[in-house]
């Protein structure tokens, strides 16, 4: 077996549950982003939030924590990367972003 494969069967059954965790954590990422804009976009119009989902990239820190959680990562198979933005209604300069990400 590869590093980072899994035998069909179990995989299948590993992609259900994290998809189902993915869902998940993007509701309540959108009740938090619900419950943010009620409470600070009612003291100013400069701020927003919202979240996305999207698909994760490869890169080499994502990579090094799923490892250090114990896991091999395989992000062919699987990738989801939820992003919970707050805008600051801040105009960006060109090369930079506005808004965080968390």
């Amino acid at each position: 077996m590869q590093r980072g494969k899994r035998p069909l069967k179990e995989w299948h059954r590993a992609a259900e549950t994290a998809e189902r965790l993915v869902s998940f954590a993007n509701m309540q990422f959108n009740e938090i982003v619900a419950g943010l804009s009620a409470e600070i976009t009612s003291l100013s119009r400069s701020f927003s939030f919202n979240n996305t989902r999207e698909q994760g990239l490869n890169d080499p820190v994502r990579m090094r924590m799923v490892e250090g959680a114990g896991q091999l990562p395989n992000m062919e198979g699987y990738n989801a990367l939820l992003r919970l933005h707050l805008l600051a209604g801040r105009v960006a300069e060109k090369g930079s972003r506005s808004g965080w990400n968390a």
